[in-house]
C-alpha cells in the first residue's frame, strides 16, 4: 500500500508553482545625490521618523514583492505595496506618481531570471535589474502600481525574457472566516518563499491592525494568520480558486493583507 500523502498539500503546492510566473523583485532607491536632498527636505516637512533615523532612511533602497496584475499592448502591470516609500507621504499629504518617478529610481528582475542567475556556474555573476515605470500610488490603500514594456523584461542572458508572466486575476469569490491563504513572496535573495494562513477576520479597519497609524492609512484589512518576511510586503494571498483576495501590508503576531476588491483594482491597472 502507497505510504499516506495527508502532508503534501497538493493544491497549495499547484498555486505555488502557478504564482511563480507572476511575481517580480521589485527595488526601489534614490535617484542620486539631489533626489535624496529632495526626500530630506519631505520627510523633515512630514515629521515621521526619529531625528537619527532621516539620513539612513533617505539614502536606503528597500524592496518588496510585486505581481503581474494585467497584460495589455506588451505593456505588463506590476501591482505592490507603496510602504517601501512611506517616508514620503501620508494620506493627507500623498505623493503623486511624477514626483516619485522624479525622486526613485524602480527596477524588477522576474522569476525566470532569477532561476537562470541560480543555475549559472559563473564565479563573476552579478544581477542585473530591469527599469520599471511608477504609474499610479494609492497613498491611503498603500498600492504602488508599476508598469513596464515586456521587451524589457530581460532573462538572464541579457535578452528579453520569452517565457510568460501570467497576470493573477482577483478572485471571484470573498474571503471567508477560517478558510486558507496561500502567500509566495521574494524576500530580497529568497525567491518563491511559500506560506500558508487561515483567515482569521475579513472587515478590519486600520486602527483595530494598529496602535499607530503616522501615514493615515485608511484601507480595509483581512488579517490573515501567515507568516511573513522582510520583503513580502506586496505579495499576493491566494484562495483556493487560484485568485488572489489581497495583498500583504505588514503585520506583527498576525499579518495583515491589503483586501483588493475586483472593482478596486481593475481600476488601479486599468488607470
Amino acid at each position: 500500500m502507497a505510504a499516506p500523502t495527508a502532508f503534501s498539500n497538493p493544491l497549495p503546492k499547484w498555486i505555488g508553482k502557478q504564482c511563480a510566473e507572476s511575481l517580480f523583485f521589485v527595488m526601489v532607491e534614490p535617484k542620486g545625490k539631489s533626489a535624496v536632498e529632495s526626500i530630506r527636505s519631505i520627510v523633515q516637512e512630514l515629521d515621521l521618523l526619529p531625528d537619527e533615523e532621516i539620513d539612513k532612511t533617505c539614502k536606503s533602497s528597500s524592496n518588496c514583492t510585486g505581481f503581474a496584475v494585467e497584460e495589455r499592448n506588451s505593456i505588463i502591470k506590476i501591482l505592490t505595496s507603496a510602504h517601501c516609500i512611506d517616508h514620503v507621504f501620508t494620506a493627507s499629504k500623498p505623493v503623486p506618481a511624477e514626483k516619485v518617478r522624479s525622486l526613485f529610481s524602480v527596477s524588477i528582475i522576474c522569476d525566470h531570471y532569477e532561476s537562470g542567475f541560480r543555475e549559472s556556474k559563473s564565479r563573476h555573476k552579478q544581477r542585473f535589474y530591469c527599469p520599471a515605470r511608477v504609474a499610479e500610488i494609492d497613498c491611503v490603500k498603500d498600492l504602488l502600481l508599476l508598469q513596464i514594456d515586456r521587451s524589457n523584461i530581460l532573462g538572464f542572458n541579457g535578452r528579453t525574457c520569452q517565457s510568460p508572466h501570467p497576470p493573477l486575476l482577483p478572485s471571484k469569490c470573498p474571503p471567508s472566516q477560517f478558510e486558507s491563504a496561500a502567500m509566495v513572496s521574494w524576500p530580497e535573495k529568497r525567491p518563491r518563499t511559500s506560506a500558508i494562513g487561515e483567515i482569521s477576520h475579513v472587515c478590519r479597519s486600520y486602527d483595530d491592525a494598529s496602535d499607530t497609524n503616522p501615514n493615515g492609512y485608511g484601507m480595509t484589512l483581512v488579517e490573515v494568520n501567515i507568516p511573513g518576511q522582510k520583503g513580502s510586503s506586496g505579495a499576493p494571498l491566494i484562495d483556493g480558486t487560484g485568485g488572489y483576495i489581497a495583498l500583504l501590508h505588514g503585520g506583527g503576531l498576525n499579518r495583515w493583507g491589503i483586501q483588493c476588491p475586483a472593482t478596486t483594482l481593475e481600476g488601479q491597472a486599468n488607470g
